[in-house]
């Protein structure tokens, strides 16, 4: 069984293409290189921000993918979690944690000696010298504060649409 991250698919999201710079087709680009690279027995993480369309759309994409996903919520993934669930999700979380690695959308602080890691999405290819927008719960302006190699951006614009294995993105992190 192997364990994939993927986040921020934006589904449906028309401003996705000029936001980041994708190719008119990511969606299928995705579809393709999720149901490629995740097995039967497989773990898929999806960091949020799932779709901006219809339930149909989302049940759609989901269909296509193989094995366990589960829908670690972001800022745009409003619905209840029955209607995720519905669609093909097999769980809903806030936050999840896998080892000493916590899974979250954003990224967050590290306390406690619990995690070692948060991966994360949200960023996309901006980075972490993208400004914050309002209401965020830090003060340092930017996202910088998190570039201390505790915090692991997971981009699908900078991994080319494909998803990536936790031990892969946590390996890039000790270099």
């Amino acid at each position: 069984m192997k364990r994939w991250i993927f986040s921020d698919p934006h589904l449906g999201h028309k401003n996705i293409i000029s936001f980041c710079g994708r190719p008119e087709n990511h969606e299928e680009i995705m579809r393709e290189n999720l149901s490629l690279s995740v097995g039967r027995e497989d773990v898929l993480y999806i960091l949020g921000d799932v779709c901006f369309g219809n339930e149909q759309l989302l049940k759609s994409f989901l269909s296509s993918i193989h094995g366990r996903i589960y829908l670690i919520r972001g800022n745009h993934d409003k619905w209840t979690d029955t209607k995720y669930l519905l669609c093909g999700f097999d769980g809903v979380f806030d936050s999840v944690g896998v080892g000493d690695i916590l899974l979250t959308h954003e990224p967050v602080f590290l306390s406690g000696g619990l995690y070692r890691y948060n991966i994360h999405g949200h960023l996309h290819n901006l980075g972490y010298g993208s400004r914050k927008t309002k209401g965020e719960e830090f003060d340092c302006g930017t996202y910088d504060c998190f570039k201390d190699g505790k915090h692991i951006l997971y981009s699908p614009e900078l991994e080319n649409y494909k998803p990536v294995q936790i031990s892969s993105l946590v390996a890039r992190a000790g270099k």
